[in-house]
């Protein structure tokens, strides 16, 4: 696997272990489409623009990767990554990555700066939660 589908696959497997929260509609923030099999072109918009805010999945570069004989197997990729949950968005996560690529290669990249800084500030509270917590707990 080349370092960019690995990167892909990483990417996937540890947001969808946090991406549900036992609502499987959604990843993360963002509300999937309620019929899995009606995806409109403005949902993959909608999605890819989502994903593009996040700095972990921007900084994986996809820009014009997809379009490389290597990017064409990102769709086996993407598919046996995605948990049973989301399996059946599994078209739109790809149609998603790959309109987020080309929105990538554009230079077209959402302005996240203020969900920057909320995702900060909430890292923040968490990382002092947490090591209170593993304080009190002597670990």
């Amino acid at each position: 696997m080349t370092d960019k589908l690995t990167a892909l696959v990483g990417y996937l497997n540890r947001r969808s272990a946090e991406a549900a929260y036992g609502h499987p509609h959604y990843w993360l923030n963002h509300l999937l489409p309620p019929v899995p099999s009606q995806v409109t072109a403005a949902d993959v918009d909608a999605f890819a623009a989502y994903l593009l805010q996040d700095a972990e999945l921007r900084a994986i570069n996809l820009g014009t990767w997809l379009g490389t004989t290597e990017g064409q197997i990102f769709v086996t990729a993407v598919e046996r990554a995605l948990p049973p949950v989301y399996q059946p968005y599994a078209q739109l996560f790809v149609a998603a990555l790959r309109r987020a690529a080309e929105l990538q290669h554009e230079g077209k990249q959402v302005e996240a700066r203020p969900w920057l800084a909320v995702a900060a500030a909430v890292t923040v509270v968490l990382a002092v939660l947490g090591w209170a917590a593993l304080s009190s707990s002597g670990g």
